[in-house]
């Protein structure tokens, strides 16, 4: 493994503890270092994510795109699909919300026939937001159950299913199956240790009743 590797390796998996503008700040020296398209496409990657959960949507949806044009020099599906869905997320969150649903489905698709399911997971609950946007709920829904179906089926936890379903049927006054979902939901989150999730589900109890 060359030195460059081992840095991108460390940064990769290490550089979350620092804090975000760190992690921008690293990931963007390495940019254009590599001549090796695996490695660059995984510091573009990396870079947009990095973007994203910064909220600089902007930069996170144009170093998709790079992403996405290394990737198809790699001829690696996974990757060009994985690249996409950092596109379909940076389209929702700059209110692009029917670009976003488009590609969305089609990142679904292509993610889950090359194996990537947690990642289309992750984009069916942002498809699910998108509809939420738009107010159809009845669409949302669908594909939050989907979502859960797939999760469960490969026993992958995720949260987010319980708390938008749960969200959903309050918009839609099944009050029971809002609270039974949100319950879950609570539960889930006090497995993982995760405040941030226990708030939400109390808090959306606390409107259910």
């Amino acid at each position: 493994m060359s030195r460059l590797r081992t840095i991108l390796f460390f940064l990769i998996f290490s550089l979350t503890a620092y804090g975000q503008p760190v992690r921008i700040d690293s990931l963007k020296s390495l940019l254009g270092t590599d001549e090796d398209a695996n490695v660059a496409w995984n510091i573009e990657h990396q870079l947009s994510i990095a973007y994203a959960e910064s909220h600089q949507f902007k930069p996170a949806y144009h170093l998709s795109l790079k992403a996405y044009a290394t990737a198809q020099l790699t001829k690696d599906s996974a990757k060009m699909y994985n690249s996409l869905r950092v596109n379909a997320f940076c389209l929702g969150k700059m209110d692009r919300v029917e670009e976003q649903v488009i590609l969305s489905k089609k990142v679904i698709a292509g993610l889950m026939r090359f194996g990537e399911t947690k990642f289309a997971l992750y984009t069916i609950s942002s498809l699910g937001t998108a509809y939420m946007k738009q107010a159809d709920y009845a669409e949302a829904l669908r594909w939050y159950l989907n979502g859960l179906t797939i999760a469960r089926r490969n026993r992958i936890t995720f949260s987010d299913f319980y708390h938008n379903i749960g969200l959903i049927y309050y918009k839609l006054k099944a009050f029971d199956k809002a609270a039974m979902f949100t319950t879950m939901a609570v539960s889930i989150a006090k497995d993982e240790h995760d405040p941030s999730g226990i708030l939400l589900g109390y808090s959306n109890l606390a409107l259910i009743h």
